[in-house]
């Protein structure tokens, strides 16, 4: 089970950064909606990659 303090933070991130909605629904689809926290940095990780590289 994933501790609230996980599920606060990732749900108060993608809502204050819309970007990451996706990132999390397509987390939470892939682990049968559960967040495993190294898994969704990763995911969030990868999701700046391609920002940073689109940007720069």
């Amino acid at each position: 089970m994933t501790p609230a303090i996980c599920v606060a933070f990732t749900a108060g991130a993608a809502f204050k950064f819309r970007q990451l909605e996706d990132v999390l629904s397509e987390h939470l689809k892939e682990n049968d909606g559960e967040i495993l926290p190294h898994l969704l940095m990763a995911d969030i990780s990868g999701l700046l990659n391609e920002f940073l590289t689109i940007s720069g």
